[in-house]
């Protein structure tokens, strides 16, 4: 395997390295990119320079799956390989509707296929997860032998709730608009699950910004588990420790 020669395995890790930072200004260029467009009314221009940004998002995830077969660089765990395994054969999959670009004539399951493989939701999807993956894996590395887990726990409800603020202010996110306060109150009650509100939720929100409160709390019910489990070690380790 090329990623096990010795001679080449420096080499192929700088590579490795640089595709890592293209990836991740890629994975923020998409993000960027999809907030932009389903938050702010935008004109024809402005859309087809979006999805321009989503072709080219594309490309750079295909070219890095690719690469990272063909060098033979291997995860640590196996569970994480599999999974790898198995979105990337998802993402391979939307190489088809590249190779056949007109819609097949007639009706069968091969043409249902083609339909769900050319929908922009299954696209965005997949973008969308290997943009979390990418820049969760990078800021991991980044920081995870830097700082204590427990303050990055609670580092990590911070900038959920400032990125959450930021997101319920976005003009398709209310119906007519909300100051920085009640978006930042509305985003740490949804992140920390306290169900408090400073406006009507339901008459101020659109169907999108009900939909990041939404993950907002399914978010924040995650980080409290989460905290719940870092309390019960800290208690077990004192309690054996006395």
């Amino acid at each position: 395997m090329l990623y096990e020669n010795k001679l080449l395995q420096p080499y192929i890790n700088m590579v490795l390295e640089i595709m890592g930072i293209i990836t991740a200004v890629a994975s923020i260029a998409f993000i960027f990119a999809f907030l932009y467009e389903h938050g702010f009314i935008l004109t024809a221009t402005e859309g087809e320079n979006i999805h321009d940004v989503y072709g080219w998002v594309w490309f750079i995830f295909l070219f890095d799956i690719t690469l990272h077969i063909a060098l033979g660089s291997r995860l640590k765990e196996d569970k994480y390989r599999r999974l790898m395994w198995g979105l990337a054969i998802l993402f391979y999959l939307t190489l088809i509707p590249v190779i056949i670009p007109n819609r097949p004539v007639g009706a069968g399951p091969f043409l249902w296929i083609w339909d769900i493989l050319h929908s922009k939701y299954y696209h965005y999807s997949l973008l969308g997860v290997f943009s979390v993956l990418y820049l969760s894996n990078g800021l991991v590395d980044l920081l995870g032998k830097r700082i204590n887990p427990s303050l990055m726990l609670a580092v990590s409800f911070l900038v959920i709730i400032l990125i959450g603020s930021g997101l319920l202010m976005l003009p398709r996110c209310t119906v007519e608009g909300i100051s920085w306060v009640d978006a930042l109150f509305i985003s740490t009650s949804s992140v920390c699950i306290t169900g408090l509100t400073s406006v009507d939720v339901a008459t101020t929100f659109t169907s999108f910004g009900q939909t990041i409160i939404i993950c907002l709390v399914q978010i924040g019910g995650d980080r409290v588990n989460d905290l719940n489990q870092l309390f019960r070690f800290v208690l077990y380790g004192q309690s054996l420790l006395v």
